[in-house]
């Protein structure tokens, strides 16, 4: 049996789709009143994701024990994700990840100057698999 860790890289980049900058990052459901809106945007993305990736699926692979993943996507001007772009060594984990990001919540998206704009986020992820001695 192997005990799956998923380890998230702190330093999720973000990166305007349009030459606008934003004078309001977007924000994630449940950090609207937080006082440091990023960092909690930072926290509820990565809890979802961990909460709702099916690591089972990482029980598949074979000789490895770390995985790892570039998330890449676009949160519209409607607070969707959008142009979702995932890129890992194993197709059937891209699609989990795709199948993830797809269900976010709606999202509030970044502003800049009252008008709402695109913003791109990179997510580096990595899985550590360790076999359990049980």
């Amino acid at each position: 049996m192997k005990h799956i860790i998923i380890v998230f890289v702190i330093s999720m980049s973000l990166q305007t789709v349009t030459a606008q900058v934003p004078d309001q990052m977007p924000v994630y459901p449940g950090c609207e009143k937080a006082e440091a809106k990023m960092p909690c945007f930072k926290e509820k993305l990565l809890n979802f994701i961990a909460e709702n990736f099916n690591s089972d699926l990482l029980q598949k692979i074979k000789g490895q024990s770390e995985v790892q993943m570039m998330v890449s996507f676009v949160i519209d001007t409607n607070g969707k994700p959008v142009q979702v772009k995932i890129s890992s060594a194993y197709e059937f984990l891209n699609n989990e990840m795709q199948k993830v990001i797809n269900r976010l919540p709606q999202l509030v998206p970044a502003y800049s100057q009252g008008i709402a704009i695109r913003m791109q986020y990179e997510l580096p992820v990595v899985f550590e698999v360790e076999e359990s001695t049980n």
